[in-house]
């Protein structure tokens, strides 16, 4: 359960991303510190572009909390494996404990932004595993009592006793927040204990360090540590500047050093964590796409101080990882700040700066000296450095802990193959369908961006001459490695990208053939692999005919390779469609054939020239059993006039027999294995082809 829990919240944080994105782009372009710019906010279009930004600042940050719940709610319900129809009504529950520890009588939505997301991750946690658990939990009679009625009104019924009984937990826990403690809301209670606990400190280096310490982990545990702390700043640290310029104004030199602005500019440049320098390395160290990507476009927000893209996006809520660089950054930028003002390489701040003010120039701006800009940019340099080797083990531990779902997912696939088994992978709800979906969503990227390749594995004549190869697919997934390729085609399948990736095969495989007879002469084919799915697709032949007409090759060069199952299964669709490609002149090949009546049937069509014997009979060429099964074959295809090609040939012995059997063609390690196209090549320059 507890891994069910992070698992939703790191989920429920990441959904969030694109309504955090739009909401702190909003945010910038509000609050810019120009006064000629605000003037022009205040006063373009009568004042409705301010409105306008505002407008779409408060519908997504604004309500950032209400949305977290929905999410993190939702997702638990999903790997809950919650099949009762219920999932809609959990999260309306989830949003009931929310508006109920927010305090519902005074609540307002202004009040729901992102300073709400730890009562949004408590309330969505609490109710989820509550609601799942009672109705987990009904009776058998009470279920057989609203079996008849129509899904609708059964759903709507299955829901009342778990929602009754979240419901009225959570309003227990609001009445006992009132009575023992006198606060509305949670957020009330936190917000008055932590006032309370800091009312007797002055304003010095300790508790500086205390309050930073404190922001920093309010926001590891998803509370808004900045607006949960909002009125110990302004009691502790606001009136310093004021205090400073009295100082000045009687002829005195200011002695008050920690400041909101002296926090904001050297503290937390970036916003909390000194987001700044977080970017910067994951920039310079980090090699994952997504990573950069976060990075990227929380750049501009974080150079004016609003860094909530990266806080979510990462997401550094609850993230063990970045703990230590998250906390220890801002604590060594306030000591390195404290020592520079004391020796005096920095003045003592006694100008009011704005927090959205862009780093570098609120370090010019707060100082009055460009000593303040160069001390900012030696402190990013330090905080690069100290988050450098956690971003280097965040992209260690996260690739290791990809392989592992990955890996676990190819063997779940292989065993399914081997049972016979053909669960939807992308309606699963645990973490096979979570790597499943990622992989998918890859794909779509990898055709979209032509980073998956062809493999080539020769195929010779009985004289040891090629005179083809075989194309197969190849996914070299980054720091992942090479993907199970039956994988990779059953989740082209399911996300409905197949017709895509076979066309990019064929485009692939005949720019190679082109290559190839340009090269070597007009006598060497490519072998492509089709499915039954794609047999049925209409577009398949005009596809076949654009690519050929495009690198001008011959039709019965390219292969066509259809597995004995997908021929076996075929329909009125299919037989037309290899009617159509019989009559344009593309040869089809049997893969993995076997002795079944149904292959024998398929034979006798004529459809196909060459056949390819299952790998089960190859291997076991020793057994006298396989070698008649072999033998059968290899006879009536000289009565049928097809060829027969052996694949998984390994040995001289095992060719020498495959031979004397009667095979007429061969594929397998004894010659090459699969290689990319370039070294194909290399070895046709190297061994013999047919002309």
């Amino acid at each position: 359960m507890i891994k069910r829990i992070f698992s939703s919240i790191s989920e429920g944080l990441i959904h969030t991303l694109p309504i955090i994105l739009i909401g702190s782009f909003a945010l910038v372009f509000k609050s810019l510190p120009i006064p000629a710019y605000q003037t022009f906010l205040q006063d373009a279009l009568g004042g409705y572009l301010r409105e306008f930004l505002s407008t779409a600042y408060a519908a997504s940050l604004g309500i950032f909390g209400i949305v977290l719940t929905v999410f993190i709610s939702s997702s638990y319900a999903h790997s809950a494996h919650d099949d009762i129809g219920t999932s809609f009504m959990l999260s309306i529950t989830s949003l009931c404990a929310y508006f109920i520890m927010m305090g519902m009588d005074t609540f307002s939505l202004e009040e729901a932004g992102g300073p709400t997301v730890f009562v949004a991750i408590l309330s969505s946690v609490v109710s989820s595993v509550l609601f799942i658990a009672i109705s987990k939990r009904q009776s058998t009679r009470f279920l057989r009592d609203y079996s008849g009625m129509g899904l609708a009104l059964r759903n709507a019924m299955l829901s009342l006793r778990p929602f009754a009984g979240t419901l009225f937990f959570f309003v227990i826990i609001k009445l006992l927040i009132v009575f023992f403690f006198g606060a509305n809301s949670i957020q009330e209670l936190l917000a008055d204990s932590i006032s309370h606990l800091y009312s007797n400190m002055g304003t010095n280096l300790l508790s500086c360090s205390v309050f930073v310490l404190s922001v920093h982990l309010l926001w590891m545990c998803g509370i808004h540590g900045n607006n949960l702390l909002f009125s110990v700043s302004e009691t502790l640290f606001v009136p310093s500047i004021e205090h400073n310029l009295e100082q000045i104004a009687n002829g005195m030199l200011p002695t008050h050093i920690f400041s909101k602005t002296f926090i904001d500019t050297f503290l937390l440049m970036g916003g909390c964590g000194a987001g700044f320098s977080f970017i910067i390395a994951l920039l310079l160290f980090g090699k994952k796409k997504n990573l950069k990507q976060i990075a990227k476009v929380s750049l501009i927000p974080a150079i004016f101080n609003v860094n909530e893209t990266l806080l979510f996006g990462i997401p550094i809520v609850l993230n063990r990882t970045f703990f230590i660089p998250f906390v220890l950054v801002p604590l060594v930028n306030l000591i390195l700040s404290y020592l520079a003002t004391v020796v005096g390489f920095l003045p003592v701040i006694s100008t009011q700066v704005e927090w959205t003010v862009p780093v570098l120039l609120s370090g010019y701006l707060a100082t009055g000296s460009i000593r303040g800009a160069v001390f900012q940019v030696i402190l990013l340099i330090i905080g690069v450095l100290i988050y450098r080797p956690f971003v280097i083990r965040y992209e260690t531990n996260t690739t290791e802990k990809l392989k592992s779902h990955i890996g676990e997912l190819t063997k779940f696939f292989r065993e399914n193959e081997e049972n016979g088994e053909h669960p939807i992978y992308l309606y699963l709800a645990d973490d096979f369908g979570k790597s499943a979906k990622l992989l998918a969503d890859e794909l779509q990227n990898a055709i979209k961006y032509h980073h998956l390749q062809l493999f080539y594995q020769p195929q010779v004549n009985a004289q040891g001459e090629c005179f083809g190869a075989e194309a197969l697919l190849r996914w070299d997934y980054p720091e992942i490695g090479f993907i199970y390729p039956p994988l990779v085609i059953e989740l082209a399948k399911e996300r409905g990208i197949l017709e895509a990736l076979e066309k990019y095969v064929i485009d692939m495989a005949s720019r190679d053939l082109n290559f190839l007879n340009s090269e070597f002469g007009d006598h060497l084919k490519i072998s492509i692999n089709i499915t039954g799915v794609s047999l049925k697709n209409p577009n398949l032949v005009p596809t076949l005919e654009e690519t050929i007409e495009k690198y001008g090759v011959l039709r019965e060069n390219l292969w066509i390779e259809i597995t004995e199952q997908d021929a076996i299964a075929s329909s009125k669709d299919v037989v037309q469609c290899l009617d159509r490609l019989n009559e344009l002149g593309y040869h089809l090949l049997i893969d993995d054939f076997g002795m079944g009546h149904t292959s024998l049937m398929y034979l006798k069509s004529s459809y196909f020239c060459v056949v390819k014997l299952d790998g089960s009979l190859t291997r076991e060429y020793q057994n006298e059993r396989y070698q008649e099964i072999i033998s059968s074959i290899t006879q009536l295809s000289r009565n049928l006039k097809f060829d027969v090609i052996a694949e998984y040939v390994e040995t001289k012995e095992q060719r020498d027999k495959l031979l004397e059997l009667g095979c007429t063609g061969l594929q397998g390690y004894l010659y090459m294995k699969a290689v990319p196209f370039g070294e194909f090549k290399e070895w046709l320059h190297k061994n013999p082809y047919s002309h």
